[in-house]
């Protein structure tokens, strides 16, 4: 079980952190929204595959599915917050 929690978290950061890298190289869009539609969909897949593959749901998946976007927002402003501050800084300039 925690093989495949741990496989599946990997995929989705992957993900996350690939479509990010490609859409900062790619676009001229400020990355604090890469960051939050890259992690939003690193969160989407995750979901699915934690469905599928790891938790039995007690309860409506569109339910669980609010229950998981809503905890995952708390994550998503803490990073984009991070990278928004580390922005500010020369060292950090893309």
């Amino acid at each position: 079980m925690k093989t495949k929690f741990a496989a599946s978290s990997g995929v989705a950061t992957m993900v996350d952190m690939g479509l990010f890298a490609l859409i900062s190289k790619i676009t001229t869009i400020p990355v604090e929204f890469i960051n939050i539609f890259s992690s939003l969909v690193g969160m989407i897949i995750n979901f699915v595959l934690q469905k599928k593959f790891i938790f039995e749901l007690n309860r409506k998946v569109s339910t669980a599915f609010i229950l998981s976007l809503l905890v995952s927002f708390g994550g998503i402003f803490i990073s984009t917050s991070i990278i928004y501050g580390l922005k500010r800084f020369e060292l950090f300039q893309l």
